[in-house]
């Protein structure tokens, strides 16, 4: 009987560390989805914009996804959009960044290189027309291409989609918990063989915080699994 109790007891303390972190997490992208706004807007709610860059939240009329479904769209012209992804919790050291992708031809519109910064610290002056990299420094990057989406640049009016598509993660071990994070997509302006200007397509922009056990709770979950073992063993 004693020992099941205590089987009982360690069982429970593994269970309470597993799930320390992942309740902490709070590190979240709002509107990703580009939804809030009406439809062909050109200023969002939840996101801070160069003001008068040719961006533009509208429905992506094709039958690759939902037709209803805004995306963000970066046109011709440099451009960024930012947010704040809230403060920092205990153990979420790196952001897992997963985003949909859409590409309408080398004609149109060939898809552009997408940068994905992340930042971090307090940032009272956001605001359109206000970049927040010219005021932070970028911790991380990720590069998100035509060739890594797997496009293959199809001609004339002719659409491609990656939807889910995994992005990479970005790294923010190096900051304080409670540290406000702040993320940016950016469209670096480049333009095909042709010269024929090239654009960014993406929606359901996404963030998960991968969590990285402190040592005082790797130690916990090894004495948890070592006393498991030695009942075990005993029985």
């Amino acid at each position: 009987m004693k020992n099941h109790i205590v089987t009982y007891i360690l069982a429970v303390g593994i269970s309470l560390a597993l799930s320390f972190h992942s309740a902490q997490a709070g590190l979240i992208v709002t509107d990703g989805g580009f939804e809030t706004d009406a439809a062909v807007s050109d200023s969002f709610t939840s996101w801070y914009d160069e003001a008068g860059a040719a961006y533009v939240s509208f429905t992506w009329a094709s039958t690759q996804i939902d037709a209803t479904s805004q995306v963000l769209a970066f046109g011709p012209g440099v451009s960024y959009v930012y947010q704040s992804l809230g403060t920092k919790a205990a153990g979420e050291d790196i952001l897992s960044v997963a985003l949909d992708a859409f590409e309408r031809g080398s004609v149109v519109r060939g898809f552009a290189t997408l940068e994905i910064d992340v930042y971090a610290g307090d940032f009272p002056g956001a605001a359109n027309g206000t970049d927040i990299d010219a005021n932070l420094t970028s911790l991380d990057t990720l590069t998100v291409t035509s060739s890594s989406l797997g496009f293959t640049t199809p001609s004339g009016d002719d659409q491609e989609s990656v939807l889910g598509h995994d992005a990479g993660t970005l790294d923010i071990s190096g900051v304080a918990t409670g540290t406000e994070i702040w993320l940016r997509l950016y469209n670096d302006d480049a333009t095909t063989a042709g010269g024929n200007p090239t654009a960014v397509y993406v929606d359901n922009v996404s963030v998960t915080p991968i969590p990285i056990p402190e040592p005082t709770t790797a130690v916990l979950l090894l004495s948890g699994l070592l006393g498991l073992t030695v009942l075990r063993r005993k029985r």
